[in-house]
């Protein structure tokens, strides 16, 4: 998002340098605390260079933001099916609960 990406912009270049992008990954959270967790993050930061050679402007930024709300999304999906099963609640189950609460 565009106020996520100017309060890290500090020079107000319209491009994060490392230390920018590296207070960005802090503030979304982004703290790889395993070698498999760094791996993973790597990968997406890799993937998205690919994808947007070059500096990291405003739109590599947003391609970015876009992989890690997408890989949160799904964990968090993965999770609740780990949930599902321990408790086993059926799929019908979990949509009843998803529109009660």
């Amino acid at each position: 998002d565009l106020n996520l990406f100017a309060k890290h912009d500090k020079d107000g270049s319209g491009v994060l340098d490392k230390r920018e992008l590296q207070g960005i990954m802090l503030d979304i959270g982004m703290r790889p605390k395993t070698r498999e967790e760094q791996a993973e993050w790597q990968k997406i930061l890799q993937g998205v260079d690919q994808e947007f050679p070059g500096p990291w402007n405003f739109a590599k930024f947003m391609r970015f933001h876009d992989m890690v709300k997408h890989k949160r999304e799904s964990e968090a999906i993965e999770a609740e099916e780990r949930l599902c099963a321990e408790m086993e609640l059926s799929a019908q189950d979990l949509e009843e609960l998803r529109q009660t609460f």
